[in-house]
């Protein structure tokens, strides 16, 4: 996907080979653990303990991306099972991310919305955002990695992120930046993704695209 607009239509092709409702339960998972991401960094809500919460929410925040890494891959199941099929026992991200490059060098999300005027329909890049790079990524899940994991009893100061929401204020805005709406280039297609997480709804919304022009 270029960083440029591209004229688009909403596509009414049958999608059921898409697995779009597959995409939009990953979405939705996605959203809820957002959300309790957010409430814990509020602190409106807390197991009363500063390391549990710490553990709880880096254990939120390595599934949601281990989701936003898997999303390109909904839409071909074969693919899909091959990698699963290598790292459903150990789960290495810049493994995963080699491999999800050779499949498709467009697989990771890109930050952008649908707009419509006197041209159409098209897309357009949300420039100059912060968001979750494919570095952050892979800093964001050594971190989470290293914190889920048990400690060494002989470590005098366990290493846990102090204080949790100045910690994790900014990975919560970088992901949210990232995946709030997004657009997604399917392997070996014409096709493309464009999700939104939240909207008037409430409810995530999933859109399959197709090129006209830029």
């Amino acid at each position: 996907m270029q960083t440029s607009t591209s004229i688009i239509q909403v596509t009414n092709k049958d999608t059921t080979n898409f697995h779009l409702d597959r995409y939009f339960a990953e979405l939705y998972g996605i959203k809820n653990r957002l959300i309790i991401i957010d409430r814990f960094i509020k602190l409106n809500i807390t197991t009363g303990v500063v390391g549990l919460d710490v553990e709880f929410v880096c254990l939120q925040f390595r599934k949601l991306i281990e989701q936003i890494a898997m999303l390109s891959l909904i839409a071909h199941v074969e693919e899909y099972a091959k990698i699963q099929s290598r790292f459903a026992t150990q789960w290495n991200a810049k493994k995963i991310f080699k491999e999800l490059e050779e499949l498709n060098e467009n697989f990771y999300p890109i930050p952008a919305k649908i707009n419509e005027d006197e041209r159409g329909k098209f897309i357009d890049p949300i420039l100059n955002n912060d968001f979750l790079s494919k570095d952050d990524f892979l800093e964001l899940y050594q971190i989470c990695s290293s914190v889920i994991h048990a400690e060494n009893p002989y470590v005098e100061e366990p290493k846990l992120p102090r204080p949790i929401e100045a910690t994790f204020k900014k990975w919560y805005d970088k992901v949210y930046n990232l995946i709030s709406f997004h657009v997604l280039v399917l392997y070996r297609m014409e096709y493309t993704f464009y999700g939104e997480l939240f909207n008037e709804t409430g409810i995530p919304r999933v859109q399959l695209l197709q090129k006209i022009s830029d």
